[in-house]
């Protein structure tokens, strides 16, 4: 995992009209005393943040160890495919081969060289696909936070309890009976008094 760090703590420099000059003597101050008050602050500083550490993003790489290797084994197998079958072709057909031979392996080999001289600043562009990988984590997280409350949003409704009856409750507490209620329904539903034989 690597960090994210801001600054290098290398000599500091000021700009001025686009060219980068030591800090040695300015405004009549040492340069040591303005770095130590500097780092001072830095110190400080990292101690208050809290550092990111990055996940490491190696999808669709290739190491440049591997793509060396089988290009080596490549070439080393179609030169002794090609020394093995030259021996029976006539002299302008073992020129033809070899030169068709050199020109695409060296195609390749140039092909290899630019990929090693990119390599060489593969390092940034690393830092810049483990950021991406990382904000792409954390849009992943939002929406999942978003979709979820959402869901929840839409499924409380019939989580919700309905208002109690409390005129009712009340009057049933009070009185000991519903004075309200309708005589019809005290009509259909009357028990008549069990007779015992």
């Amino acid at each position: 995992m690597q960090t994210i760090s801001l600054t290098d703590d290398t000599e500091p420099i000021t700009q001025s009209n686009g060219y980068a000059q030591p800090m040695d003597n300015i405004n009549g101050t040492d340069s040591k005393l303005a770095m130590t008050a500097a780092t001072k602050k830095d110190e400080t500083i990292e101690e208050t943040q809290e550092k990111v550490v990055l996940p490491v993003e190696m999808a669709c790489m290739v190491p440049l160890r591997a793509l060396i290797g089988k290009l080596i084994h490549k070439s080393h197998a179609d030169l002794m495919t090609l020394t093995d079958t030259l021996p029976s072709m006539s002299d302008v057909e073992k020129k033809r081969q070899i030169l068709t031979y050199t020109t695409f392996m060296r195609k390749q080999y140039l092909k290899l060289l630019v990929l090693v001289k990119w390599a060489e600043s593969a390092q940034d562009i690393q830092m810049c696909q483990n950021i991406m990988a990382y904000l792409a984590n954390q849009n992943k997280i939002f929406q999942d936070t978003v979709d979820y409350l959402h869901k929840i949003q839409s499924g409380l409704p019939a989580a919700r309890l309905r208002n109690f009856d409390i005129p009712t409750a009340v009057d049933v507490l009070t009185t000991g009976t519903y004075q309200q209620m309708p005589t019809k329904i005290k009509v259909i539903f009357f028990i008549s008094n069990l007779t015992t034989f």
